[in-house]
C-alpha cells in the first residue's frame, strides 16, 4: 500500500483485513483511481497466487468507492476504517491498519483502542 505512496497516490488511511481492504487515498497526476486498484489487486493477486502455489482470480472485479467531500466527512471515514476489525470481532493478529503519520500529527489518527 504504501510503495507508491507520494508517487502515484497520497495515501491517508487504510486497513487491510482477511477478506477485504479499506483504503483513503487521492490519485496524484495522471493516475486514476482505476489505475492504483488495478495495480493494488494485480500485484496482491500475484502474491498470494505465488505464496499459495495457485493461480487465479484473487479479488472481485467491483469495488465500492465513495467521494469524500469535506474534512468533516474525511474524519468519519477515517475513524469508520480505524474501527472496522473490533467491529467485525477480528483477531488483532489478523489484520493491520496504518494511517499518515502527518495525519496523526494534525489529530486525524485513529481514536479508538486497538485489541
Amino acid at each position: 500500500m504504501l510503495h507508491f505512496h507520494g508517487k502515484r497516490y497520497e495515501l491517508g488511511a487504510h486497513c487491510v483485513m482477511p477478506n477485504h481492504v479499506h483504503a483513503v487515498f487521492r490519485p496524484l497526476d495522471n493516475h486514476s483511481l482505476d489505475d492504483v486498484l488495478h495495480s493494488w489487486k494485480g500485484y496482491t493477486a500475484d502474491q498470494m497466487n505465488q505464496m499459495l502455489s495457485r493461480k487465479g482470480s484473487v479479488w472481485v472485479q467491483e469495488s465500492f468507492d465513495t467521494i469524500v467531500r469535506d474534512a468533516r466527512h474525511l474524519a468519519r471515514v477515517v475513524q469508520y476504517i480505524g474501527r472496522n476489525p473490533a467491529k467485525a470481532d477480528i483477531p488483532r493478529e489478523r489484520w493491520r491498519r496504518w494511517v499518515n503519520p502527518e495525519w496523526e500529527r494534525i489529530g486525524w489518527g485513529f481514536r479508538d483502542e486497538v485489541r
